[in-house]
């Protein structure tokens, strides 16, 4: 047998396992004595699984690590199957039957010795490997110690497979099958000590999907597992040597990097993560596509603690889903103001609060004509405690991590429904618009269950969803308005112009109304392109037969361009701006409001 020279001198001074010693302990044992007795520097142990080697058991700084998945087609493993036994490369760089494979050519492995073996689960391989071509061939007295090793693995990789599964119920996400809560905080303190012992900066990306909650509540929850199992098996495909993803819990992900070189390497990552995660999926004859936002932290800039990165990388991903559509957001110092909202905000906005802090403002929507008044727009707003007034920008997305965004919109509803009915017995009739966050069907049945208990007719409220929400999920939308129809609710498309649905999708929607994007109405009279484009969407929306509302409108300019183009409503701060309900009551009673 070879003497071992050129082996890794730590490999052969391994402590001999003793009683007690766990099966993963034990292979790693006989990894290192084959690779000091071969001459070898690192060894693995793995399982044939489909088109990847999972590692089981691994040695050496060269190797593949526990855990890894590596392409199976071409590899070492692939040839020492197909033999049906010892295979030795001396050379990878030159020898005929891997030179052609560029994932063993390539690599920092020169020199491999690969035995398979039957076990657990199928067809098992150990590989054992060097970075310096290896001078002479493998010998007789090596193969036989090879092929006498083989049952003593086999036995051994029952024990090995066995503690792995129980391992995995423990560490592992079933239905992703990628690393659980728990392993993934556990890597990232492993991550952040490394990095600390030698000066060295580590990151964090906190990954979520947006509307993922959207596919639950339209196809079900067994339809949003395949989609996220399909998510987490893109994200792992997009993970490099060392790069760690893992599942926080929902459809909320974490992917890890023990050491961070230049952060050039980790916006060439977001940008894999967000290509790679946002193409479109398939499944079921259904076609889904979600948007995925990456908060980055690094270590030790960003915080110094697991506590402190997963909160800073939290808080930047949701900066990210403010820039919409598949985004990144480093963090920054700017965005501690933000941390200290959310962490306040989280911790106060719960159920009892909706109801007890929330409240209604109204800004009025008149013809353009006669400006009389057509209608009223709710707008939601906290009463804060100790922060004052909010604007739903400053809570939505502590409510949207909280799943609290669907009981928001049900109180609006319900809100709405209240006030215009208190305004009806004062003899002011006064539609009142809502804006709701996703087409749910919950929304429905609080209007449902508002017509019924005050006796008021559902005209009375209108919804509106942004076109960008609609884009994001049609069929949802296409549902959703359906609903609407079928209890006598007008429904309509908010921030129309803003982009994201077809003129082929518009033709199918069956609604009553658009309100123009107050920034394209903004845009009037700067460049001949932007009066035309507004001038195309006004004509559009009249041919549908839509009722058309004009939002941001400021100026008298504005006003009469709009009328001339046949727009039927407008609001806006040259209008009025946003009242409460008694300052509306007295508004439109009063003959000089304009």
């Amino acid at each position: 047998m070879s003497s071992g020279e050129g082996a890794d001198p730590g490999l052969a001074s391994a402590r001999r396992p003793t009683a007690g010693t766990n099966a993963g302990d034990v292979a790693r044992y006989l990894l290192l004595e084959a690779a000091a007795a071969l001459g070898m520097e690192f060894g693995a142990i793995g399982l044939v699984e489909g088109e990847s080697v999972i590692i089981y058991a691994a040695v050496g700084e060269a190797g593949p690590r526990v855990g890894e998945r590596v392409e199976y087609a071409g590899s070492i493993a692939a040839l020492a199957v197909e033999r049906g036994g010892v295979v030795h490369i001396a050379d990878v760089a030159r020898d005929p039957r891997t030179a052609k494979h560029a994932t063993i050519a390539e690599s920092a492995v020169k020199s491999v010795v690969a035995m398979p073996f039957e076990g657990p689960g199928g067809q098992w391989t150990i590989a054992l490997g060097s970075r310096a071509p290896r001078a002479d061939v493998l010998g007789v007295d090596e193969t036989t110690y090879l092929n006498m090793l083989a049952p003593v693995l086999s036995n051994l990789v029952e024990r090995v497979y066995r503690e792995e599964q129980l391992s995995r119920y423990a560490f592992y996400d079933m239905l992703t099958e990628l690393p659980n809560r728990a392993a993934t905080i556990g890597r990232l303190s492993e991550a952040i000590a490394h990095a600390e012992r030698n000066g060295a900066r580590a990151g964090l990306f906190f990954a979520d999907m947006d509307n993922f909650k959207m596919v639950n509540d339209t196809y079900g929850h067994p339809f949003g597992d395949k989609v996220l199992a399909e998510i987490a098996h893109r994200m792992r495909d997009t993970m490099r040597r060392d790069e760690f993803a893992g599942r926080l819990g929902g459809d909320e992900f974490a992917v890890i990097f023990p050491i961070v070189r230049h952060d050039e390497d980790l916006i060439e990552v977001a940008n894999r993560i967000i290509e790679r995660v946002s193409a479109p999926i398939d499944f079921e004859d259904i076609r889904t596509q979600l948007d995925v936002s990456l908060g980055i932290a690094v270590f030790p800039e960003d915080g110094r603690t697991v506590e402190e990165l997963i909160a800073h990388a939290d808080v930047a991903m949701y900066r990210a889903k403010r820039q919409s559509g598949s985004q990144y957001f480093w963090y920054n110092r700017e965005l501690e103001e933000d941390v200290r909202l959310r962490h306040e905000l989280s911790h106060n906005l719960h159920n009892e609060q909706i109801g007890r802090e929330f409240l209604l403002c109204f800004q009025p929507i008149v013809g353009t004509t006669n400006r009389s008044i057509v209608g009223v727009e709710a707008l939601l707003r906290w009463l804060h405690p100790s922060m004052g007034l909010l604007s739903p920008k400053r809570f939505l997305d502590v409510a949207n991590s909280r799943h609290l965004t669907t009981m928001i919109d049900s109180w609006v509803v319900r809100a709405a429904f209240a006030q215009a009915r208190r305004w009806q017995q004062l003899g002011l009739r006064a539609p009142i618009y809502v804006n709701i966050s996703a087409p749910r069907r919950e929304v429905v049945q609080s209007v449902r269950d508002g017509v019924e208990f005050g006796e008021i007719d559902p005209t009375m409220l209108r919804l509106e969803l942004a076109e960008s929400l609609a884009a994001s999920d049609f069929e949802a939308t296409q549902a959703f308005v359906h609903d609407c129809r079928e209890n006598g609710l007008l429904v309509g498309l908010d921030r129309f112009g803003s982009g994201g649905l077809p003129i082929t999708k518009l033709a199918r929607l069956q609604i009553d109304f658009v309100k123009l994007d107050r920034d394209l109405v903004g845009t009037l009279f700067s460049s001949a392109q932007a009066t035309a484009a507004t001038d195309a969407l006004v004509a559009l929306a009249k041919q549908f037969g839509w009722f058309v509302v004009a939002e941001g409108v400021q100026t008298e300019a504005q006003r009469q361009w709009l009328e001339a183009k046949g727009v039927d409503a407008m609001q806006g701060y040259g209008v009025a701006h946003p009242m409460t309900a008694v300052d509306f009551a007295a508004w439109a009673a009063s003959p000089s409001r304009f």
